[in-house]
């Protein structure tokens, strides 16, 4: 089963209206653990009100190694709003 890390970072100045909206971001988990495959993690981290970083990991394990290891996959800058109770998400990231 696919499994979805929240990441809560202990901010020494935290950003106005950030602590307000986890609600907005349990909605941003929910959405992208439906999407994950079953040998998948995520990593949640809310960047901004709206911004947040998904990082998705897949197992990897090779013939000399002792201990599985997770292998970022893919990692995305995603902007979040809420419209009319629906979530409106806006793929961010650059491609270099």
């Amino acid at each position: 089963m696919a499994t979805v890390a929240e990441v809560n970072q202990e901010l020494t100045t935290r950003p106005a209206g950030l602590a307000n909206d986890s609600l907005l971001k349990r909605r941003v988990i929910e959405h992208i653990a439906a999407t994950l495959k079953k040998d998948q993690q995520c990593r949640v981290s809310q960047i901004t009100k709206s911004h947040f970083r998904v990082n998705v990991y897949t197992h990897f394990m090779t013939k000399d190694m002792a201990l599985p290891t997770w292998r970022i996959t893919s990692s995305r800058f995603l902007h979040v709003e809420e419209r009319e109770g629906e979530l409106v998400v806006t793929d961010q990231t650059r491609n270099n």
